[in-house]
């Protein structure tokens, strides 16, 4: 619990710095020389991906996505990497990576996204078998509700409870540019596959009720 209070204060001084630098003008998303190589090329599971900023208008960072299951039916089910050094709520989970952009990923933000999508991007690097595999059980006990061991759960940040809670302004914020990127005419894409996952011997969770929350359990919003 006490490494959870530790990721908050850390979270919330990371994100009032964010609030100050808001007027600054953001790096420019285009990857470095050398990426453009890889872009295009066949993705894998596990696979790291830069997606293109064209898809992500509204994001003032680039964005990278961990490639977790698929593809089926022209989509991924992916999750994005967070833009801090701490994990804002029980959905995050720290990484261990040192790299900046890769610290954090964002399961509560999981979704599907169309191939076309995920192949305009660039693909930066993969994560382990072990990464992958805790990824999924941290994205499994964030929908479920059910229980992480004490390792990995000290590894992400404490759930979020209070209406007003700065960490719901951030999360909408970032929902907001995976909707962007996750977007398709027939509005098929959205948080909750129902992937058989690769390299596991458990299939992910049902499509939640149409009427659940958007990009959370439920019983995670308080009324």
């Amino acid at each position: 619990m006490e490494a959870r209070r530790t990721h908050l204060r850390e979270w919330l001084g990371e994100w009032a710095l964010d609030r100050a630098l808001r007027e600054t003008p953001p790096l420019s998303p285009a990857p470095r020389n050398g990426a453009e190589t890889a872009r295009g090329a066949a993705m894998r599971v596990r696979d790291i991906v830069l997606l293109h900023p064209a898809d992500t208008p509204s994001a003032e960072r680039p964005v990278y996505v961990a490639l977790l299951a698929g593809p089926d039916a022209g989509e991924w089910f992916v999750a994005p990497f967070g833009p801090f050094a701490a994990p804002a709520g029980d959905g995050e989970w720290l990484t261990g990576r040192t790299v900046a952009p890769l610290r954090v990923l964002c399961l509560w933000n999981a979704r599907r996204m169309p191939a076309p999508v995920v192949v305009r991007g660039w693909r930066a690097g993969r994560l382990t078998p072990r990464e992958h595999a805790t990824a999924l059980r941290v994205w499994r006990a964030w929908r479920e509700g059910s229980d992480l061991d004490a390792r990995t759960r000290a590894r992400t940040g404490a759930p979020i409870v209070h209406p007003r809670d700065p960490r719901r302004e951030y999360e909408a914020e970032e929902a907001q540019w995976m909707d962007e990127a996750a977007a398709d005419p027939e509005g098929r894409c959205g948080p909750a596959p129902g992937y058989a996952v690769p390299d596991s011997d458990w299939a992910l969770a049902a499509e939640p009720p149409r009427d659940a929350p958007r990009g959370r359990r439920a019983r995670r919003d308080p009324t």
